[in-house]
């Protein structure tokens, strides 16, 4: 992004940045674009589109991705990865977020004005299934398989939500 931007593009102030995009890249920026969206419009239109051989991008804005974890050392990015080949986005991954608290607060920020969209039973679903030491079980099986050890059947049992009634 600096290489194409300019190296000072995430020193600049949001009011500079999408001036710069406006005035030098002569990019179409609609007012009510927030600045992680004017980020994301220059890089879709002056690197994603223009980009032929494997690009991998890491680090993107929390907003974009709402259920990817936390940056350790950036708490505004998340860890994320995108193989862009000739213009497309190829393969994206991230690093799940499974605290439901925090997945609920990026869904309602994400979601903005927008709120009736938010997807309640995801939401409830994820409080149920997201929970401390989730994970632990699944790389203990990798491990197990991994040193051919015998696995002990385990099941996690999500619970089946009633719709709710109107």
């Amino acid at each position: 992004m600096r290489e194409v931007a300019g190296k000072d593009w995430f020193e600049l102030s949001p009011e500079q940045r999408r001036g710069r995009a406006m005035n030098e890249f002569k990019l179409e920026i609609l007012p009510q674009l927030a600045d992680f969206e004017v980020t994301q419009h220059v890089f879709e239109k002056l690197i994603e589109e223009k980009t032929i051989d494997p690009l991998f991008v890491t680090h993107c804005p929390k907003e974009l991705v709402p259920l990817a974890r936390q940056n350790v050392e950036d708490s505004s990015l998340v860890d994320v990865f995108e193989l862009v080949i000739n213009g497309a986005e190829i393969a994206p991954g991230y690093s799940e977020l499974n605290d439901p608290l925090v997945q609920r607060q990026r869904l309602l920020e994400q979601a903005g004005e927008e709120r009736q969209n938010l997807d309640e039973e995801f939401c409830s679903l994820s409080s149920t299934v997201c929970r401390p030491g989730w994970h632990r079980n699944r790389i203990d099986r990798l491990t197990n398989a991994a040193h051919r050890r015998r696995i002990h059947p385990r099941r996690d049992f999500i619970p089946l939500l009633r719709p709710k009634k109107l």
